[in-house]
């Protein structure tokens, strides 16, 4: 006989994952909190993590490592939130563990444009980033081909040894890296291996796979919103093409406007308050706030779907990114004023 439990994360009904993350959702820091500690110091930030959710793997760090502060944090950061969105995965009914690991692409995203800078850059860092241990190619899959992946070609090797989807989509980037020399028609090859992957696993029609679907669409529409700008900016030959399969921006629209205007007219992005004047670095950070919010938002409007899964991923994120850049800051002696011009404030 199945128990209650069994009952609620039976078939799609995702009743009891959702009321999993309604409890979780508590253990967030708002905001206030990391406006309050810019005017802290790193040993503050540090008895603070002792007790909080996170506490139990940074007591691991002091007890395995001989690390900085600085480093027992952010590495806590990234074991703690990839702990999380794992158990919100075994928690899943059926339909969510299939649509589970497409809202996580971004970790695959995050991870594979570090390893194709890695061999793209002469000065390459000699510490491997904090792997987003969440996605379709787990932090030890990333972690062995940069320790033993000296030059493309063994890179290349190493991913068709695993034999993975997800891993030929890196090798083919990898590739494209070393026949071109052009990081950014890589990365974009990435991209499009990595949605073709998700694409191929919505075969059903129903409101969170629909859900999930925009969600891919908004993040196509990120990289040929940030193409855009590249483009009319100066950089008009950037020889990289746009992607199909954006949301709101068909390619030809994205060819045929001139003016940010003209573009976000009538879509969802047009709220972002963009001009042509921003730098790169502002227009991403502002469209990703702006893409945060949208799944944020989902938890009010999804309750029985797959949006709360969503949202909390968002909001994870957005603590993890608050988080470091708290830290780093600290560490770094910056102005409270400045440390709070740096956070998301999400």
């Amino acid at each position: 006989m199945r128990s209650w439990k069994d009952t609620l994360t039976f078939g799609d009904d995702y009743g009891y994952l959702n009321a999993r993350l309604g409890g979780e959702w508590g253990y967030f820091y708002p905001y206030s909190f990391f406006y309050g500690m810019a005017d802290k110091n790193l040993e503050e930030l540090e008895q603070i993590f002792l007790s909080s959710p996170y506490s139990s793997h940074y007591r691991k760090e002091l007890a395995t490592s001989e690390t900085s502060v600085l480093e027992r944090i952010k590495r806590s950061m990234a074991a703690g939130s990839a702990e999380k969105f794992r158990k919100m995965k075994n928690w899943s009914p059926e339909e969510g563990k299939i649509l589970m690991p497409i809202i996580s692409i971004r970790a695959d995203i995050y991870n594979g444009r570090a390893l194709i800078r890695k061999y793209h850059s002469d000065r390459a860092p000699v510490t491997a980033p904090k792997w987003h241990d969440y996605g379709f190619l787990g932090g030890d899959f990333f972690d062995e081909i940069w320790r033993e992946g000296n030059h493309v070609a063994e890179a290349i090797e190493l991913c068709y040894r695993l034999g993975s989807p997800a891993a030929f989509a890196l090798s083919e980037a990898l590739d494209v890296l070393q026949s071109s020399g052009n990081l950014a028609m890589a990365e974009r090859n990435y991209l499009k291996g990595l949605l073709s992957i998700c694409y191929g696993s919505l075969k059903r029609k129903n409101d969170n796979y629909a859900l999930v679907e925009d969600y891919l669409g908004r993040t196509v529409d990120l990289w040929n919103l940030l193409i855009w700008f590249r483009r009319n900016s100066g950089d008009s030959a950037f020889p990289v093409e746009y992607l199909d399969g954006g949301a709101f921006f068909p390619v030809n629209r994205l060819e045929e406007s001139k003016t940010i205007k003209s573009l976000l007219r009538h879509t969802p992005w047009m709220e972002a308050s963009i001009s042509e004047e921003d730098r790169h670095s502002e227009v991403g950070r502002i469209l990703q706030d702006k893409f945060f919010r949208w799944q944020i938002s989902q938890r009010r409007k999804s309750f029985m779907g797959i949006g709360v899964a969503m949202a909390y991923m968002a909001r994870q994120i957005v603590e993890w990114r608050n988080m470091e850049l708290l830290a780093v800051g600290l560490a770094a002696e910056l102005s409270p004023e400045r440390i709070r011009t740096l956070l998301w404030k999400i």
